[in-house]
């Protein structure tokens, strides 16, 4: 299991005088744009400490733009719905949910977490981001806030389906039981406000959940591998299974025909992603897994423009 609240509090603590700005039903109501487009994604070549440069590429690594930020891994940037906009944590200490235009101006805060937040996530309508704080957190662009998990899940990503009527978040244990045993973990199925949770899944070391454009599918990241979830039927298929290499970071492509993903050496740690990240593709059943070329951690891919 790796990416953990405590993990994440203490590398942001270490970071923070350095980082600096330089089922059908749930289909979307919009169209999709196709498996091209533009994948957002954090570079950490050359990197010693899970910082690195925030950029933009086709999903073939070409026309890259370099956003002139360096973000921790944390941070997890996501374009908003339309495209248009890009949540991401940062501001002078790296403690701030914030949102800026999706050419890099344009700073926005939003709000400052209780504790160091991260991996923020659009609402489908637009209107409001969900971050892991202590707990699962919303924030609105019009300032509204609410609790979407409690801090007694132990819940640290979450993710809507497409028609928002549902929240997937994943927990690496019971908040009871002692690390390392995170034979705990699961999904949970919540409403669209969080307060009920319609189906739990379990899921050992849950750190990461990405809801399908077309409401199908979960992708989940547990234990440095990959596994597809049916939401409807809690069905769980593990897609990779390598002991030696962590898979992380699961990010689907607006058509949600082809999933993104980190690929590094190395056994199941708590360090998080590291220089030699690479991102990779699958198509959306798991198969025909290839490597793009390009250096880094995916964290959204958006439909062109």
């Amino acid at each position: 299991m790796r990416k953990t609240r405590g993990l994440i509090a203490a590398f942001a603590l270490t970071l923070a005088a350095g980082i600096t700005s330089t089922g059908a039903a749930d289909a979307a109501p919009h169209g999709s744009g196709g498996a091209g487009g533009r994948l957002l994604y954090i570079d950490l070549t050359g990197s010693t400490n899970g910082v690195g440069a925030l950029k933009s590429s086709t999903p073939s690594g070409q026309g890259v733009q370099d956003f002139g930020r360096q973000l921790p891994w944390y941070s997890s940037p996501s374009y908003s719905p339309d495209g248009t906009r890009i949540a991401f944590v940062g501001g002078d200490i790296g403690f701030s949910v914030m949102v800026m235009n999706a050419d890099g101006t344009g700073d926005q805060w939003l709000i400052d977490g209780p504790s160091v937040p991260s991996y923020p996530r659009w609402a489908p309508d637009g209107q409001s981001v969900a971050y892991q704080f202590d707990g699962i957190g919303r924030i609105g662009l019009d300032g509204s806030r609410s609790t979407l998990s409690p801090s007694e899940d132990n819940d640290l990503a979450a993710s809507w389906s497409p028609s928002g009527t549902r929240l997937a978040t994943a927990s690496p244990r019971d908040i009871e039981t002692p690390w390392p045993d995170d034979s705990t973990g699961k999904i949970r199925i919540r409403s669209g406000d969080g307060q009920v949770v319609r189906r739990t899944i379990p899921l050992p070391g849950a750190v990461r959940v990405a809801w399908s454009p077309d409401g199908r599918q979960i992708a989940a990241e547990a234990r440095g591998d990959l596994y597809l979830i049916n939401p409807n039927t809690g069905s769980v298929r593990q897609v990779t299974a390598t002991p030696d290499v962590q898979e992380s970071d699961p990010t689907w492509s607006p058509d949600g025909t082809k999933l993104a993903y980190a690929v590094e050496p190395g056994s199941s740690s708590d360090t998080g992603p590291t220089a030699a990240s690479k991102i990779w593709t699958m198509d959306r059943g798991g198969r025909h897994q290839h490597s793009t070329g390009i250096n880094g951690v995916p964290t959204s891919w958006k439909a062109a423009d």
